[in-house]
């Protein structure tokens, strides 16, 4: 009996221990939705550069969600890229990284107290530095 109680606590601990981390929250600045500010492309043949400006382009033609449970979505519809990616994303004391899965390269943030956040991706062949702001 008490070998079965000992096993119940050890199975009760756990799936407690299962469940506060997978609700974590994080309160960190990162947290929220960016939209697009600039992306100047190269494929080492063209670079082309988008913003609000260009008749194609809107602020919702890049989308970044970075949520408070450690996951992230991204949208891209830029000319010639339609894209959606997602993945979780760490906190390694202030320095923000985007991880998709193991063959992806990982994405490392630079978040700028203003709400900019700026990367390096690539996406289509397509070396990509991207300019996001906070809304």
């Amino acid at each position: 009996m008490k070998r079965i109680s000992i096993t119940l606590l050890s199975v009760l601990a756990a799936f407690t221990l299962l469940f506060a981390v997978a609700c974590k929250k994080s309160d960190a600045p990162v947290v929220g939705t960016y939209k697009l500010v600039r992306v100047v492309m190269d494929n080492g043949r063209e670079l082309k550069e988008y913003d609000t400006s260009s008749p194609v382009v809107t602020m919702n033609s890049f989308i970044l969600e970075i949520k408070d449970n450690y996951k992230w979505n991204m949208t891209i519809m830029l000319p010639g890229i339609n894209e959606t990616e997602n993945g979780t994303w760490k906190d390694n004391n202030g320095s923000y990284s985007l991880h998709e899965d193991k063959d992806d390269p990982v994405i490392y943030l630079t978040y700028i107290s203003s709400g900019e956040l700026t990367f390096n991706m690539s996406e289509n062949g397509w070396a990509m530095a991207v300019t996001l702001i906070k809304v």
